[in-house]
C-alpha cells in the first residue's frame, strides 16, 4: 500500500511539473478574466513592466513594456463585436524550471461568442517572483494540435 502511495504521489509530480510562486496571481487566469471582462489594463497586469508580447502569425509584432501591452489589448478588444463573449482557455504541453521562473509550451482556445473559436500556440516565460510573464509568444495552431494535447483544460468549460 505504501509503494503504491509513493508510485502515486511521484507520477502526480512528475505529470504536474512545478508551479510558479503561490502568493503571486496565476497570468493565465488573470488574461482569462481581462479577456471576459474585456479589460486591457487587467490583461497587461499579467504582464512585468519591461515584458515583451510577441505575436508570430502571418506578421510579427512586438509589444514591449506595460503600455504597449496594454494597448495591443485595446486594439484586439475593440475588433470583437461587442455582443460576442470572449472566452480564453489554455492546454499546457510543458512546463520547464529555470533559474528565472517557469517556461511554459502549449495551445490556446479563444472562443468569440458562439460561432467563433480560434487556435493559437504560446511560449511564456513566467518571473519566478511575481509570478507574471516576462515573455509571451503567441503563434498560429488548430483545434486538432489543441485536441491532441493531453491533460484537461486549465480552467474547465461550464457544464
Amino acid at each position: 500500500m505504501r509503494l503504491l502511495a509513493a508510485v502515486l504521489l511521484l507520477l502526480t509530480a512528475c505529470t504536474s511539473g512545478p508551479t510558479p510562486n503561490a502568493e503571486a496571481a496565476d497570468p493565465y487566469a488573470t488574461l482569462r478574466t481581462a479577456y471576459a471582462a474585456r479589460d486591457p489594463a487587467m490583461a497587461a497586469s499579467a504582464y512585468t513592466p519591461d515584458a515583451q508580447l510577441i505575436y508570430e502569425y502571418d506578421t510579427t509584432s512586438v509589444y514591449a513594456g506595460t503600455a504597449e501591452i496594454r494597448a495591443s489589448f485595446a486594439d484586439f478588444f475593440d475588433q470583437i463585436a461587442p455582443e460576442d463573449a470572449l472566452d480564453l482557455n489554455f492546454r499546457i504541453a510543458s512546463r520547464t524550471a529555470t533559474e528565472s521562473g517557469f517556461e511554459d509550451r502549449g495551445i490556446y482556445r479563444l472562443r468569440a461568442g458562439a460561432e467563433i473559436t480560434s487556435y493559437g500556440g504560446f511560449e511564456t516565460r513566467l518571473d519566478s517572483t511575481s509570478g507574471r510573464f516576462v515573455s509571451d509568444t503567441g503563434t498560429a495552431a488548430t483545434r486538432e494540435d489543441f485536441e491532441a494535447l493531453p491533460g484537461d483544460l486549465m480552467f474547465p468549460d461550464a457544464p
